[in-house]
């Protein structure tokens, strides 16, 4: 084991150690639930742990912060996708149309790679796609949410569009 590997291990447990029960606290507040919390503190001391780059982290506060916020927004996102292809296969079933089973693989499967698509986006995009596609919002209304200018949303969109394009074609 190398020195660095060494140093960001040691540095993990010491941010470990003095950051676990404040992350609880800080989620629990934000979350106002316990459900998952658990989950998501590991989860985002995993995150730190795979990265390896602990001995890096000057604000541990903020990066656990930034990241687990990170890890409940695509929690979100997963539940909104799921949410919207159970309402689909419903629809289906009201319309008596049936997929076979080959059917239902591809569209589970083109809907992981579209969810690891928009999850590899930078943020304010991901959010306008996501506002604009799943929840229906008005590039105005999501103007007004961001606090940008309807511009910036279009640019976002588009650049959120070639980015999912361009990440499908290559995988």
């Amino acid at each position: 084991m190398d020195s660095l590997t060494q140093q960001a291990g040691k540095r993990f447990c010491q941010i470990y150690a003095e950051n676990y029960n404040w992350l609880s606290q800080w989620l629990y507040r934000h979350l106002k639930s316990n459900i998952h919390l658990e989950d998501i503190v590991q989860d985002t001391f995993l995150k730190l742990f795979i990265s390896n780059q602990a001995h890096l982290i000057r604000e541990p506060r903020a990066y656990l912060a930034t990241t687990a916020r990170c890890i409940v927004v695509d929690q979100a996102r997963h539940a909104i996708v799921e949410k919207k292809y159970l309402e689909h296969l419903q629809y289906l079933q009201q319309e008596n149309v049936q997929s076979s089973p080959e059917q239902t693989i591809m569209i589970v499967e083109l809907l992981q790679r579209i969810t690891l698509a928009v999850s590899d986006l930078a943020e304010r995009p991901r959010l306008c796609l996501l506002l604009y596609y799943l929840d229906g919002m008005s590039q105005e209304k999501i103007a007004q949410h961001l606090k940008v200018s309807r511009r910036t949303v279009q640019l976002d969109l588009v650049k959120a569009m070639v980015h999912c394009h361009q990440w499908m074609m290559q995988n």
